[in-house]
């Protein structure tokens, strides 16, 4: 049977015959297909998948009709039908802003074209089928829409999580700017021994009589969430990672600060916490918790490495933060990622979710935790045993970053185990016991850098020619980070100036001749300061500006401004001892 599509001419238009089958209505390709489009239905917002248009009937009709899908992507899995639909692609069609033509389900190419389309403008995704080329490959079809689907999921949840959590993030990322300066990049971090990273989940309390026997010979690197059951089991960890924005994970390090523990701080961490934690022990990274102007500024003129991808677990940002750091491949052992929970014990024993349980339960409220877990759109699972887990969307999708960020950083996993069948959802990575740690030479040190002693510390840099001392050179690292934090700061208030003038004067103007000065003046604040509008349910885009966006753009900016001002003023007195150091 031939693999090439022979086309059959009908009076309504072309018919195609391909591997013994004809792919239109036989005798009406061209209407039948334009009556599908007709009567498709097109929620609103949504990405519409065409799977193989071959000649392109009824697609024109899809983007004509009243209630137009936000686009459409047309996709041709077949590559001898592929070259078919490259050929009979309209002009006008090909050159559509809302319509992308694939011939691939590689989940780059996926994203790339829903990148184009605008993805955060959809709110999901569906396919209608206009030919018999469906059939061919349905399954994958099938698979390319639940990936389109979850991705689309996945950006609204980030995006709800921008208009909670956007503007408290920046916030804190400028105020924690002049702390920056006095603490150290996580590249700086160094530990020879074999690391083990530790979540929080139920499957850790299994772990901790065999951490204390092993504790001098790893490296322990823990989430926030897992200090307390750590420190109540008598394991102190080398380093703890701290994710959180908000203060109520507090409630998780409160207490147990004066450990002796190097703290990881994410830059947009609560600054409550992290001026606790004495400079000395304090180390940074950072994340592109969204794509903006600010933050860009922020990556190339301060140093604040690494740099990873947004994460929404404490443990996962933990794991990429570790393998940029080292700046090498690295063998990390999981322990506590267990990414499922009983109703009403979400972590470990020790924790502070178990603190406040035993806090707050009383004979009146017996279990608040188990009624706060019920609330959740739970999901059925099962562990490897068979036996049933309870998880939530959000917990299936951090086990999927984790496996995303181990894919991508070259970071080589192993969950450890005390033995038997582990619990927890299955991560499909491999099993290691604590007697084959000894055997594990990798560490978290990059290799070019000096191996340090058995407790995780800074290595002492060598002398300089001049035979400057390591406390000479340290200084003037610090005042060169100051100059950068300050440098920041005083450019980034300028552009609030200009901004909350901009914005002024727009809510002055008025009448049509000022039109097109008050264009030309939200432009200018929205490529400045496109972080003014990071909690909008929906950016403005360009879009003309509303009296009532304008008022809320004006309430951001001023309130930037003092945030800023206040941060740049920390700065300058904090970096002012440094400044004979430069």
């Amino acid at each position: 049977m031939s693999d090439a599509a022979e086309l059959v001419s009908r009076q309504d238009g072309m018919q195609i015959r391909f591997r013994g089958r004809f792919l239109y209505s036989d005798h009406t390709p061209r209407s039948g297909a334009e009556r599908r489009a007709a009567a498709a239905a097109l929620p609103e917002r949504h990405l519409i998948i065409v799977p193989s248009p071959l000649l392109w009937y009824g697609v024109e009709q899809l983007l004509q009709r009243s209630d137009a899908p936000g686009a459409v992507l047309c996709v041709e899995l077949d590559s001898a039908l592929a070259e078919l639909s490259r050929r009979h692609l309209p002009p006008a069609l090909a050159e559509h802003p809302r319509l992308r033509f694939i011939t691939s389900d590689d989940r780059a190419v996926l994203d790339a074209a829903i990148t184009e389309l605008g993805s955060e403008e959809f709110s999901g995704c569906d396919i209608v089928s206009l030919t018999g080329g469906y059939a061919l490959h349905r399954a994958r079809y099938r698979a390319l829409e639940n990936y389109l689907r979850a991705v689309l999921r996945r950006n609204w949840q980030n995006r709800l999580s921008l208009i909670r959590l956007g503007r408290r993030w920046l916030i804190n990322t400028f105020t924690n700017l002049p702390d920056l300066a006095e603490s150290r990049p996580l590249t700086e971090y160094r530990c020879e021994r074999p690391v083990v990273l530790i979540g929080a989940g139920e499957s850790l309390e299994a772990h901790i009589p065999s951490l204390r026997e092993h504790r001098g010979d790893i490296c322990v690197v823990a989430a926030d969430t897992a200090l307390g059951p750590l420190t109540e089991g008598g394991v102190t960890p080398d380093l703890v990672v701290v994710l959180e924005a908000q203060l109520i994970n507090l409630e998780h390090v409160l207490g147990m600060l004066d450990t002796g523990a190097a703290f990881a701080f994410e830059l947009s961490s609560a600054p409550q916490l992290l001026r606790r934690i004495p400079p000395e022990r304090r180390y940074f990274f950072a994340s592109r918790f969204t794509e903006t102007a600010a933050l860009r500024r922020i990556e190339q003129t301060v140093p604040a490495q690494p740099w990873i991808a947004p994460r929404g677990s404490v443990a996962v940002a933990a794991l990429e933060a570790i393998a940029r750091a080292a700046g090498r491949a690295v063998t990390v052992h999981l322990i506590g990622m267990d990414f499922s929970f009983r109703l009403g014990k979400p972590h470990a024993r020790g924790s502070g979710s178990h603190r406040w349980y035993l806090r707050y339960t009383e004979r009146l409220a017996p279990d608040a935790l188990y009624d706060q877990a019920i609330a959740r759109p739970l999901v059925m699972f099962h562990d490897e045993s068979g036996k049933p887990l309870r998880s939530d969307s959000i917990l299936a999708g951090y086990r999927d970053q984790l496996q995303d960020a181990i894919a991508v950083s070259g970071v080589s996993a192993r969950e450890l185990t005390t033995g038997g069948a582990q619990s927890g959802l299955p991560t499909g990575f491999p099993r290691a016991g604590y007697s084959e740690l000894s055997s594990s030479s990798l560490s978290l040190s990059p290799a070019s850098s000096p191996m340090a002693s058995a407790r995780p510390t800074v290595p002492a840099a060598p002398p300089t020619a001049a035979g400057s001392s390591t406390a000479e050179t340290d200084r003037s690292t610090t005042a060169e980070r100051y100059r950068s934090v300050v440098n920041f700061l005083e450019q980034e208030l300028v552009r609030l100036e200009n901004a909350v003038a901009d914005l002024e004067r727009i809510t002055k103007d008025t009448g049509d001749d000022a039109l097109g000065e008050t264009e030309a003046l939200r432009s200018r604040v929205l490529t400045e300061c496109d972080y003014l509008e990071i909690d909008f349910p929906t950016p403005t885009g360009k879009k003309p500006l509303t009296p009532q966006q304008v008022q809320r753009l004006l309430v951001s900016a001023r309130h930037f401004r003092r945030v800023t001002r206040n941060a740049s003023r920390r700065a300058r007195e904090a970096a002012a001892p440094h400044a004979a150091d430069r």
